[in-house]
């Protein structure tokens, strides 16, 4: 039986663009975890586990009700993106931000400052995540964050005056 491949003389292929989707794009990242710090991270610094977090659940708006309506409950997942450091490394390059060496933590340059500013005057960008972060403010701390990964408060946290974000 012979292969209908084998009697090609000449095989041409024709690269077609294909869009990437906004989670995968660096400056998507960047701009994303530069809002997270200046809106709701205290001193405009966060640590990679909180902007992982974040990233995390400003992905879908069923982790965003979830991690407001039961912070303190076990997850069975959430999902740490290799995009969020590669965003931060590319952040850190480009001037958005800068590590404090000895918190081991993310801080908005002043150039990033300037930048997240902008963003956040545009009335067409970021307008789902901004008015989330805004609601939640800097409510949910370093301790805090590191508590929801380990699974769960040790006190209950009251969050009833944000539960209605959609």
């Amino acid at each position: 039986m012979e292969l209908p491949l084998y009697n090609v003389e000449k095989m041409q292929f024709k690269r077609k663009p294909k869009s990437i989707p906004p989670t995968l794009r660096p400056l998507y990242v960047v701009s994303l975890l530069a809002i997270v710090l200046k809106v709701s991270s205290r001193g405009e610094k966060a640590s990679i586990a909180k902007l992982q977090l974040f990233y995390w659940v400003l992905q879908d708006i069923e982790n965003r009700g979830e991690i407001l309506t039961s912070p303190y409950s076990k997850r069975d997942i959430i999902r740490f993106s290799p995009f969020v450091n590669r965003a931060l490394i590319y952040g850190e390059a480009i001037g958005i931000f800068e590590i404090v060496t000895d918190k081991s933590q993310f801080v908005l340059t002043e150039k990033g400052d300037q930048w997240v500013n902008k963003i956040i005057n545009e009335d067409t960008i970021f307008l789902n995540e901004l008015a989330f972060l805004a609601k939640i403010r800097k409510s949910f701390s370093e301790k805090n964050v590191d508590q929801i990964l380990k699974g769960g408060f040790e006190n209950e946290v009251d969050f009833t005056d944000i539960k209605d974000i959609n």
